[in-house]
């Protein structure tokens, strides 16, 4: 878990990578990621990838389903409630509105 972690924080540029790494972090389990949110600032990395106007969809769509399988624990999802990432989520989702893709 933790070198797809760091790899995904230094891999940016490499956008194919990237999307391989974080579609393997969305299934990496729900109780692991408490700790490893603060040790290598996931919200800062997640909210990076959410502002960037620049990103591709398929970016922006995993980062939404990682922020969602970290949420389905009880303490990570009090951390991530408590940073801006929601209100990235809910601008996101008012620009996406007729994405089906990404709206559902």
């Amino acid at each position: 878990m933790d070198r797809y972690i760091e790899l995904a924080l230094v891999s940016e540029e490499h956008t194919d990578l990237l999307l391989e790494l974080m579609g393997t972090m969305v299934y990496i389990p729900t109780d692991l990621w408490t700790e490893k949110i603060e040790q290598y600032a996931v919200i800062e990395f997640l909210h990076h990838q959410l502002e960037n106007a620049y990103a591709e969809d398929d970016i922006l769509l995993e980062s939404v389903m990682l922020v969602g399988t970290i949420c389905r624990n009880d303490q990570s999802a009090l951390i991530l409630s408590q940073s801006y990432l929601i209100k990235l989520l809910q601008d996101l989702l008012g620009s996406k509105q007729e994405d089906d893709e990404m709206v559902q």
